[in-house]
């Protein structure tokens, strides 16, 4: 009646909300496309998806035959990437330049939902979940290189004033948010499962465009029942 397992796999968190939309386009607006509507630069880069990890453990304990109560108890990676790749090359100067900034939200996360397994092994899931803040970071990095030589150093100082959310944003993230989870998957031998879920949450937290941003993370995972 009741099953415990492992599970570990990559997750691809979106920043997703219309705050977070605003803050997305002007972003590509001011460092990316007016950059690259230069004549003299080629420029790429946005906000991006911050590709992470999650592993822990799951629980199941079967109401009937094919349904189950499901929850477990997750370290699960989420967040975004900030990124400005330029490259220009002249008569006068031929540099690139790459700055990134990650924003990396780590959260608890606690699923709650009903489980339904067919004979043949397939299942579905969905129901709601509840993310604890683990630990925010804001990591940036900066590379340089003119005619050939590198230089790095030019936002040390810069990158040194913003360690976490409220270095970059001046308001804390929240420390608790809920949402919903859906998955599918297939267990093989009745011991390993391999799932695809998708999570949306509640507003992680404030930036100068408002509240309204979520995390939609994409889960493939890999889990082994005892």
């Amino acid at each position: 009646d009741t099953k415990f397992g492992l599970v570990a796999g990559m997750n691809a968190a979106y920043p997703v909300g219309d705050d977070m939309e605003d803050f997305i386009d002007d972003w590509e607006d001011e460092y990316i496309d007016d950059y690259d509507d230069m004549e003299q630069f080629d420029t790429e880069g946005g906000v991006n998806p911050r590709i992470g990890m999650h592993l822990g453990a799951s629980f199941d304990y079967f109401l009937a035959d094919n349904v189950a109560l499901s929850s477990g108890i997750i370290y699960s990676q989420k967040g975004y990437v900030m990124r400005q790749k330029t490259e220009r090359d002249d008569y006068l100067v031929d540099y690139s330049q790459d700055i990134r900034l990650a924003t990396q939200l780590d959260y608890i996360d606690i699923p709650i939902g009903i489980k339904y397994v067919t004979d043949e092994g397939f299942e579905i899931s969905g129901g709601l979940i509840v993310s604890i803040l683990a630990s925010d970071k804001v990591n940036g990095s900066y590379e340089y290189e003119e005619d050939g030589t590198q230089n790095d150093d030019y936002y040390d100082d810069y990158f040194d004033d913003i360690d976490d959310y409220e270095d970059m944003w001046d308001e804390d993230p929240e420390e608790r948010l809920t949402g919903f989870q859906a998955a599918v998957g297939y267990t093989f031998n009745e011991k390993f499962t391999i799932s695809f879920k998708i999570q949306k949450t509640s507003n992680f937290g404030d930036n100068d465009y408002g509240d309204d941003n979520q995390n939609l993370t994409l889960q493939l995972s890999t889990g082994f029942s005892f």
